[in-house]
């Protein structure tokens, strides 16, 4: 089921409806589970561990086709930090960089 942005607080909703707090997440094409989302802690736990994940990406990909647009490990943890559910190691450094960089812009003397 293809799910668009806009509908998945409707499909969390109707979880929570019928008092379904954990939802687990597969990748079909792969046969492997990515992760349960519990809704009840607001937490993703059990995510695959990295190595299952491209293991199994390599039992499946049959050819040059399959190996470049099949996921890996690395496609999921751009997922999670693109959607927020996760932060880079060094977000405070970032952070920090940002906000320099802001000011800035704001105050030229600064550089």
């Amino acid at each position: 089921m293809i799910i668009r942005r806009d509908e998945i607080f409707v499909l969390l909703n109707q979880y929570l409806l019928r008092n379904t707090y954990e939802i687990r997440v597969f990748y079909p094409p792969m046969e492997i589970e990515l992760f349960t989302l519990n809704m009840g802690r607001m937490l993703l736990e059990n995510i695959v561990d990295p190595k299952e994940l491209d293991r199994r990406k390599r039992k499946f990909a049959t050819n040059e086709l399959l190996r470049r647009e099949l996921p890996d490990s690395h496609d999921l943890l751009d997922v999670l930090l693109s959607s927020g559910v996760m932060d880079f190691e060094n977000s405070e450094e970032i952070e920090e960089n940002f906000d320099l960089l802001r000011r800035a812009v704001s105050d030229r003397t600064i550089y």
